[in-house]
């Protein structure tokens, strides 16, 4: 694997964690626009982060098993 491969699949991996954090952002916003309490807005922006993330990684398989 070449250099410029493994910068472009970095650049998608933080691209992916920042999309998240946004994403866990306005899952804990949302929980707090609707009354919850802070630790539990925090919990759902936790789990949205996680879940994003999650999937984020799983997609990103697909290409490093086409350039590999």
């Amino acid at each position: 694997m070449s250099t410029h491969n493994l910068m472009v699949l970095l650049l998608a991996v933080t691209a992916l964690a920042a999309i998240s954090g946004v994403l866990g952002l306005l899952s804990y916003g949302h929980a707090r626009a609707f009354g919850s309490a802070v630790a539990v807005a925090i919990s759902w922006g936790g789990m949205a982060f996680l879940g994003a993330m999650t999937l984020f990684i799983a997609l990103l398989n697909m290409p490093v098993t086409a350039v590999a």
